[in-house]
């Protein structure tokens, strides 16, 4: 009969080590064992993208399962937004592996969210809008990138221009 191969996580974030989700695979309702039942190896399990578990049946099992599982990097977090007279500056904790930030707004509760800004680098956490009106009510969004991969995109702030 066959046999149900998961991965306890398909999704799991770069912290620039090599990473090993566990496999578990059933016959029916019995667990098997690694090591007795089945052997994995992980391809390209250090770096941001597809990576990819090999099971291997041993003993009374055979055949080969390749399971990918995705290596993202961890969404930022948004650690304060400062009300300047003319200017919101937007702090977030830095995420391993970024190579960069990009920041998204939107203008009231209605407004679109845009693109505004894009800092390079792993140590800059900081950027300034300039493009802000008194009164108005501005959410933010930021997502770390390093080359064709992004983060999902932080959670929303909020704040009142006074």
């Amino acid at each position: 009969s066959d046999c149900d191969i998961t991965l306890a996580h398909t999704k799991v974030f770069y912290n620039g080590k090599e990473k090993k989700p566990a496999v578990i695979v059933k016959n029916g309702q019995k667990l098997l064992e690694e090591g007795k039942d089945y052997t994995v190896i992980y391809k390209k399990n250090k770096k941001i993208g597809t990576a990819k578990a090999k099971i291997t049946g041993i003993g009374n099992y055979e055949g080969i399962v390749k399971v990918p599982f995705i290596i993202a990097l961890k969404k930022p977090v948004i650690a304060d937004l400062t009300n300047y007279v003319d200017s919101v500056e937007v702090k977030w904790n830095a995420v391993v592996g970024a190579k960069g930030y990009c920041i998204y707004r939107k203008t009231g509760t209605e407004g679109k969210w845009k693109l505004v800004g894009k800092v390079t680098g792993n140590t800059i956490t900081t950027w300034k809008d300039e493009e802000v009106k008194t009164g108005e009510k501005y959410s933010y969004k930021v997502c770390a990138y390093k080359g064709k991969h992004s983060s999902s995109k932080s959670k929303k702030e909020v704040i009142i221009i006074r």
